[in-house]
């Protein structure tokens, strides 16, 4: 069990869980070795509330993106330039979508409005799930596709 959980289910303190992840983010900050990683991962709380991030690959960014992909701390969501199957080989490999391993973690670093949070929460469980690749498209947060059909998946936004 993560550590922020644990301690929450031992002291139902929320103030203590959010130090907690406060401390976590900054040994994140401290093993980020150039300022392109910095510079990605501080971008992505701003790009997923937004849905304009587009890769960066070629341009030095690249590097910085596999990085904190390697080490687990983000998830990659490719666009899709066509919906409709196979989406692999309509996969749009230097546009794509960018979130973080923990919503409890991109909470921690800004004050995001529920849509951006639902956002999170779905990438979360999709990735959570074996076997399931995820894209995206312009229109849709996210795009799944099963032996029936594609399906696609948004957070919706609240009025």
């Amino acid at each position: 069990m993560p550590e922020a959980v644990q301690h929450f289910v031992s002291h139902r303190s929320y103030d203590e869980v959010r130090n907690i992840q406060k401390r976590i983010l900054l040994d994140y900050e401290h093993d980020f070795t150039c300022p392109k990683i910095s510079k990605v991962w501080n971008s992505i709380p701003i790009q997923i509330s937004n849905n304009t991030y587009e890769g960066k690959r070629g341009k030095g960014f690249d590097v910085a993106v596999m990085w904190l992909a390697d080490c687990g701390l983000i998830y990659i969501v490719n666009r899709v330039r066509q919906v409709k199957a196979p989406l692999k080989i309509h996969e749009d490999f230097n546009t794509f979508q960018l979130y973080l391993l923990d919503i409890g973690l991109l909470g921690c670093i800004a004050k995001l409005d529920e849509h951006t949070l639902s956002k999170q929460y779905i990438c979360q469980q999709l990735m959570a799930t074996e076997h399931v690749s995820i894209y995206c498209t312009d229109d849709t947060d996210f795009l799944i596709e099963k032996e029936d059909g594609i399906i696609p998946i948004s957070a919706q936004k609240t009025l």
